[in-house]
């Protein structure tokens, strides 16, 4: 059985061809042959029954047998279909030397001069020669059927030669066809000059019907490399001075992507011209009009819709699904480009600049740095909405099934751009984007970006002679020159490239310019509201959107936005706290710290999730306090008991989550609580009811750590000040403060010295007696700490009083005298002081 032709070269040559080596792909059929003493090798033609070899196929023959040094052809036909007879039939057999003569007396004059043939092929190295200089270049020898001349194509990946418009060439689609094929086949740059190269050629033919679907889906797939190509330059950096992972080859490949994706955007513009309902006109505006994505226009309608562009074109495409679904494709990696661009060139160019200024600039130069941040900042901002725009005319079940990283992304890089405007104050904003400002308009902020930027360039190539400008590319090298590895340039010369680069990129850049003008943090007339507590109040609003995004996962990603949730309702908690007291003030920090709470909990950061509820704690222990003031002196009212055990809630829960944090504090919140009961114990028997008249605090979760009681207590304040002063002492004790340890013992002493106090000049029972003894041992245990030295002396005397003051008020036994014993104690203390 013959086998049927290989689809690809099946072995490689090396023909030797006067004083030219060459090496070739051949795909010839050679098989064994008895019949040729000299050599045992014949290659295999198939000819259809009857027929006879034409010119070009000996032709053809002769050149492969020649380059391959096989001696003889043998012709053959197949075997008809109704016979069972397998092998050839009409079979003979042709010397090579042979081919060039006619054998056939019809095909007189069909000759051909193997001396010319090979003087031609010699002539056409010659050429190639003269022409192929570029070292590692790619070149395309190509001829049209109908035309004689012969036309070398430069493939290489450094030439930039704009294509002609207009000029059109019958090999261009085929070429253009052959680049895309040998691009799916390729790796790496040569993959993406591949892919360029087929686009210039379809260039001249990217808008007609037949030809603007594969152009389009071409620059999706340039784009897409692009893509990927500068994401991983981006993660292989090393980073600069300022630890920015930045390289400019990143720079570089997403500006391409973005360039591709908008030249497939103009070839898709039959699907801006038209929509789904009848009455809507064409846009007015001079741009494409971009379907709405949300509920009042349902995305599957663009799909099945048999509604036809203004000027006619029905077929604009031949399949409208698939078209609709690269014009898809092109938004999403639209955004993707826009949303690297910013993270790896945007940002740390930013990052760059304010670093190295920090250090460099004087306090005369802080206005101007201001200035120039914002306008940085804002850049930033008009990237991420046109990237926001583009996610925008996809449908929300793409977006969310598809496009979730990317919006998730998006939404966490704008938030960050709105916090850093947040930290300008209102005052400045009127500066920088009031009517006098350098910012009030968005192509004024660009340009003035652009032009601090290349001041910046300009002084870094000044620090350093290798920091020059980026070189143009040269459109040809010799032949015999040598490719240099490239140098790493210095830090400054790095910088000054990168802000050389930054500065010719323009946010505006003639697609939905108009979309982008009015687009929600990229208009002028809501700028000066991206300021101060509004800006924080936005960005707050677009992390959380993030958040939901993630939906309560685990991952790198979604950690990162808790925590920054998590600081700035931190930041919001403090801010409103310093705020003047009003009647929802307390209400909106326990809100604002709650949920940084509940956003560092899901982010599993205990530790800072434990310092956030010792800030919640400090808020309810200070409430407790102060509240008082707008009451009488005379009373402890229900709400400040309410503060105070919602403080020592959040002792209790920030030990749990963290061991190490929180237990002095649960400790020193009981005490305080005890103390303020026992202040007011002598005159007031019990907590009264709650004051409806109060604006209540905020409603805690079901079963969290704030859910107290809101029920008052039935025990007496002596009786809960025992009870909270016991449990200070215990929590100090369990963390070795003796220090702390002694005050307790010594308000526990007073406690008790104050309910003697209330039973004086009745019967000395049994229950009063251990009380003074319980006292007098709280005194000789504080007593052990208050030594006579000057840390503690004043402590010492007061503890000494007291336990005087206890032993006089037990009752004479056998004539003793107990004041003449409380007298001995102080002479005696006396004694040691002095």
């Amino acid at each position: 059985k013959i086998p049927s032709a290989p689809s690809k070269f099946g072995r490689a040559v090396e023909w030797r061809f006067g004083g030219y080596k060459i090496l070739l792909g051949c795909d010839l059929i050679i098989f064994k042959s008895s019949a040729q003493p000299d050599s045992p090798f014949s290659s295999l033609k198939l000819l259809p029954r009857g027929e006879v070899p034409t010119r070009s196929k000996r032709l053809d023959v002769w050149l492969e047998n020649v380059m391959c040094d096989i001696p003889s052809v043998v012709w053959g036909s197949p075997p008809a279909q109704s016979r069972s007879k397998r092998g050839l039939e009409d079979v003979r057999i042709q010397n090579t030397a042979d081919l060039p003569v006619c054998d056939a007396p019809e095909e007189e004059g069909e000759e051909f001069s193997p001396e010319s043939t090979l003087d031609h092929g010699r002539r056409l190295l010659e050429f190639l020669k003269d022409e192929c200089v570029k070292d590692g270049g790619t070149y395309c020898l190509c001829r049209e059927a109908s035309g004689r001349p012969t036309r070398l194509l430069d493939m290489s990946p450094d030439v930039e030669e704009a294509p002609q418009q207009g000029v059109r060439s019958s090999m261009a689609l085929p070429l253009a066809s052959l680049c895309f094929r040998m691009a799916q086949q390729g790796t790496g740059e040569d993959q993406r000059r591949l892919w360029k190269k087929g686009l210039q050629l379809l260039e001249p033919f990217r808008k007609e019907k037949a030809h603007s679907s594969v152009y389009a889906m071409g620059a999706l797939r340039l784009a897409q490399l692009c893509i990927s190509a500068g994401l991983e330059e981006a993660r292989s950096a090393t980073g600069g001075e300022s630890g920015a992972p930045f390289k400019e080859e990143v720079l570089l490949l997403l500006r391409e992507a973005l360039q591709q994706l908008e030249g497939a955007f103009s070839v898709l513009a039959p699907w801006y011209f038209f929509d789904v309902t009848p009455d809507v006109s064409s846009p007015g505006d001079g741009e494409p009009r971009s379907p709405q994505m949300g509920p009042s226009e349902p995305s599957v309608e663009l799909e099945t819709t048999n509604a036809v562009p203004p000027d006619g074109r029905g077929d604009a495409f031949a399949d409208r699904r698939a078209g609709m679904e690269i014009l898809r494709q092109a938004h999403a990696a639209y955004a993707d480009a826009i949303i690297q661009l910013v993270k790896y060139c945007v940002v740390p160019v930013h990052v760059a600049w304010v670093s190295h200024g920090n250090r460099e600039a004087g306090p005369q130069d802080v206005p101007k740095r201001k200035r120039v941040s914002v306008a940085l900042l804002l850049v930033r901002l008009f990237w991420l909405s046109r990237a926001q725009i583009s996610l925008g005319h996809l449908p929300d079940t793409k977006r969310k099934r598809e496009c979730g990283y990317l919006e998730q992304s998006l939404l966490e890089m704008t938030g960050d751009a709105l916090f850093a405007l947040s930290c300008f104050t209102e005052k400045e904003a009127e500066e920088l984007v009031g009517e006098r400002g350098p910012c009030r308009e968005g192509r004024s902020v660009v340009r003035y970006a652009a032009n601090n930027l290349r001041e910046w360039a300009h002084q870094q190539r000044q620090k350093c002679p290798q920091a020059k400008a980026a070189p143009k590319p040269r459109a040809r090298r010799n032949r015999k020159s040598k490719t240099q590895p490239a140098e790493p340039l210095p830090a400054e010369a790095a910088l000054a490239a990168a802000a050389e680069r930054m500065a010719g990129l323009d946010p505006f850049r003639g697609l939905w310019d108009t979309k982008l003008a009015h687009a929600q943090y990229a208009s002028d007339g809501r700028r000066a509201t991206l300021f101060g507590s509004s800006g924080r109040a936005e960005s707050l609003v677009v992390f959380e959107r993030a958040a939901k995004l993630h939906g309560g996962a685990t991952t790198e990603a979604a950690v990162t936005v808790y925590r920054k949730l998590a600081h700035l309702y931190n930041e919001a908690g403090a801010e409103k706290l310093m705020q003047p007291n009003s009647s929802g003030r307390i209400a909106a920090v326990e809100g604002f710290l709650v949920k940084a709470y509940h956003y560092m909990t899901q982010a599993q950061d205990n530790e800072n999730a434990s310092r956030v509820v010792l800030n919640l704690a400090k808020l309810f222990l200070d409430e407790a306090t102060v509240s008082s003031e707008g009451f009488a002196q005379s009373e402890f009212t229900h709400h400040q008991y309410s503060m105070y055990r919602k403080g020592i809630a959040c002792t209790e829960q920030a030990t749990k989550l963290n061991s190490s944090l929180g237990r002095r504090e649960h400790a020193m919140a009981q005490l305080k609580l005890g103390v303020h009961l026992m202040q007011f114990a002598r005159h007031q028997e019990r907590i009264g009811p709650p004051d409806t008249k109060r604006a209540p605090g905020s409603a805690p979760e079901k079963g969290g750590f704030l859910a107290v009681d809101s029920s008052p207590p039935t025990e007496t304040l002596g009786a809960l000040a025992n009870r909270h002063l016991s449990r200070a002492l215990k929590g100090f004790g369990e963390i070795g403060e003796s220090r702390e340890m002694a005050g307790c013992h010594y308000h526990l002493a007073t406690l008790a010295q104050q309910e003697l106090e209330a039973v004086a000049g009745r019967e000395w029972t049994t229950s009063a007696q251990a009380k003074q003894s319980v006292a007098v041992r709280h005194c000789q245990k504080a007593l052990e700490v208050f030594s006579v030295d000057s840390e503690h002396l004043r402590e010492h005397l007061d503890v000494t009083v007291k336990l005087a003051a206890l032993t006089a008020a037990a009752p004479r036994r056998g004539g003793a005298s107990s004041d003449l014993a409380a007298v001995g104690m102080l002479v005696e203390a006396e004694g040691r002081i002095l």
